[in-house]
């Protein structure tokens, strides 16, 4: 086996920093040799050899690990863990965003350090914090919700059913949390039309909305317009072999025609390639059907989807 010395090794693999080592027993103790080769000094900038027992060598490996990291990293260094409530929470060390969401470990520089994590719809914390050389700092701060204060949701007539975002919230009149996010709310009332509002996080202190009775015409649209959405699908489905028919006829009649010809039959020849012409005109107009029938069929969903959406509230 070839063998390579670190500086050739790290040449030959584009490495700037090679760590390596072994592990083996000697008398009953393990020996324990840890090295770090630095490409660009062309040295040994990290060595430590430990004698031990198995149990006292376990001990010693945190220590070990942390002086191989400040040789990795080629600093000073700190581990922050993020496990914020709520998890989506965002970590900034002085003003500098390190975390967006709960982090295990992040390497940071230690001393103390402005720590601010905030959330949509909740307080912000800001404090400073000093984190330690060489050690694990938890941060693991609840945010509080912030008050958002109360809306007044009434209707006429009164008594309609008020969901926002899917979920029940009472019948109107009544007094709603504002939402810390944007939100979607509808007003539902037996007799009267679904109404769809929006609900933002700046939405004012009073909203009333007058229902609109229900004639049964929002179904009977909605059912006309998917009917007449499945006709126009039918006919674009039905439209679709024709060209390709078409195509495939004007091919076959074409290469006929060029056998004839090579085959010194004139009139046979001259036949195959009118009838080809016809299935070539053919294929054209039936890629103008398919097309005119296509944008009946885009024209026929967008008319679905409007009458759906009005019906819907």
């Amino acid at each position: 086996m070839q063998q390579f010395s670190a500086a050739d090794f790290c040449a030959r693999e584009g490495i700037d920093l090679l760590v390596g080592g072994s592990i083996r027993e000697v008398q009953g103790y393990l020996l324990l040799d840890l090295w770090a080769f630095d490409a660009a000094q062309g040295t040994i900038v990290f060595s430590s050899r430990e004698a031990a027992q198995g149990e006292e060598l376990y001990a010693e490996l945190p220590r070990l690990g942390s002086q191989l990291t400040g040789t990795i990293l080629g600093r000073d260094w700190s581990i922050l863990v993020f496990a914020p409530d709520p998890a989506e929470a965002s970590l900034f060390l002085d003003g500098v965003l390190v975390a967006s969401g709960a982090s295990p470990a992040l390497y940071v520089t230690p001393g103390t350090r402005e720590i601010r994590i905030s959330a949509p719809g909740y307080r912000e914390v800001v404090r400073s914090q000093t984190l330690p050389s060489q050690q694990e700092t938890k941060i693991a701060d609840s945010l509080d919700k912030e008050a958002a204060g109360e809306i007044s949701v009434s209707s006429e007539p009164p008594g309609a059913r008020l969901y926002v975002d899917s979920v029940w919230r009472g019948m109107t009149p009544l007094l709603l949390e504002k939402p810390s996010v944007w939100s979607r709310g509808v007003l539902s009332l037996k007799g009267y039309q679904d109404l769809a509002f929006s609900l933002p996080a700046n939405a004012p202190s009073q909203l009333s909305f007058v229902l609109q009775p229900d004639l049964g015409m929002g179904d009977s649209a909605q059912k006309q317009a998917r009917d007449d959405f499945y006709v126009s699908f039918t006919w674009f489905a039905v439209s679709v072999p024709l060209p390709l028919f078409c195509y495939a006829a004007y091919i076959d009649f074409a290469l006929e025609g060029i056998d004839f010809n090579a085959r010194s039959l004139p009139n046979e020849a001259a036949g195959a390639l009118a009838v080809s012409q016809a299935f070539l005109v053919g294929y054209y107009a039936g890629i103008a059907i398919s097309a005119s029938l296509f944008t009946w069929l885009v024209n026929r969903i967008i008319h679905y989807v409007t009458v759906a959406n009005g019906t819907a509230g």
